[in-house]
C-alpha cells in the first residue's frame, strides 16, 4: 500500500471528455478521486465515473457570485474529500509517472502539510518555457491549505510547510486554436473584473509589448524556437485582451 491510499484526487472539470481519461488514468489507483462538474454538455460526467470517481455537482451560483472565479468550486470540492491528504488535478493535466511514484513513497508521519512540484507546460505538443520555473503547491493536507483571493489561478494558502518533489506534473496548456479561443472567451472577463485598478490608457497599449519581452526574453521561450515566438504572441495578447477590457470599465 502507498501514500495514495491516504489521497483524495479533487477535480473541478466542465465539458473536459476529450481530456479527462487521461488525467485519471495518471492516478494510482489507490487514490480517491472527487470529480466536481460544472453542468457538463459532453461525456465527463461517463468517463469521470468509468474510471471509479466520485461525481459532485458544482454550485455554479457560487461560481457566478465569485465573478466567475472557479477556485470557490475547487474549496467546495475539497470538502468532499474522505482522506486525509487532498491532491488538486486539473483535467487537461496528469501526474507523470516519476511524480506518482514520488508521492507514492511519501511517509505517512511527514511533517509537512503541503508539497510543491515543477510542471510541464505543453503547448501545440512540445514544452515551451513561457512561463519560467512553474512550481506548483496540489498535494496539501486536508483542512491546512485553500484557494483564496479573487484572481484566477492563485496558489495555495498553506498553514504549515511546505516540502519540494523533483516529480513532474504534465500540462497540455494548449492543444488545438480552438484553446486559445475557449481562454479568451472564458478567462479574459473574469480576469479584466478582478484587475484592480483598472489600468490607464498607457498601461494598456505597454502591455502587449512589456508582456512579450517578459514571456520571450526573460522567461527564455526564445530558445523554444517558432512555438515559443508564436506561444509568447498568443500570450501578450491575451494579457493585452484583459488590460483592455479591464480599462472599458473607466469612463472617459
Amino acid at each position: 500500500m502507498t501514500a495514495w491510499s491516504r489521497i483524495t484526487v479533487v477535480l473541478i472539470v466542465r465539458d473536459a471528455a476529450d481530456v479527462l481519461p487521461a488525467a485519471l488514468e495518471s492516478v494510482p489507483a489507490e487514490a480517491e478521486i472527487v470529480v466536481a462538474d460544472g453542468a457538463s454538455r459532453d461525456a465527463t460526467v461517463e468517463a469521470a465515473r468509468t474510471r471509479g470517481a466520485r461525481v459532485i455537482a458544482q454550485d455554479l451560483e457560487a461560481v457566478r457570485r465569485a465573478g466567475g472565479n472557479f477556485d470557490v468550486a475547487r474549496n467546495a470540492a475539497a470538502e468532499h474529500a474522505t482522506r486525509p491528504w487532498v491532491f488538486f488535478l486539473d483535467a487537461d493535466e496528469r501526474l507523470s509517472p516519476e511524480l506518482a511514484r514520488e508521492i507514492g513513497l511519501l511517509a505517512e508521519d511527514t511533517l509537512h502539510a503541503a508539497y510543491r512540484f515543477p510542471r510541464r507546460n505543453l503547448f501545440w505538443g512540445g514544452p515551451v518555457r513561457l512561463l519560467g520555473e512553474d512550481r506548483q503547491t496540489r498535494l496539501v493536507r486536508k483542512g491546512k491549505g485553500r484557494y483564496s483571493g479573487s484572481a484566477l489561478h492563485r496558489s495555495i494558502e498553506v498553514d504549515g510547510s511546505v516540502g519540494d518533489l523533483d516529480g513532474v506534473l504534465i500540462h497540455e496548456n494548449v492543444r488545438a486554436w480552438v484553446d486559445v479561443v475557449r481562454r479568451f472567451r472564458q478567462y479574459v472577463p473574469v480576469e479584466a473584473g478582478n484587475l484592480r485598478p483598472a489600468p490607464g490608457f498607457g498601461t494598456v497599449c505597454a502591455t502587449p509589448w512589456r508582456m512579450f519581452r517578459y514571456y520571450y526574453v526573460t522567461n527564455r521561450a526564445w530558445k523554444d524556437g517558432a512555438r515559443g515566438l508564436i506561444v509568447s504572441v498568443v500570450y501578450a495578447a491575451y494579457r493585452f485582451a484583459i488590460a483592455w477590457k479591464a480599462r472599458s470599465r473607466v469612463p472617459d
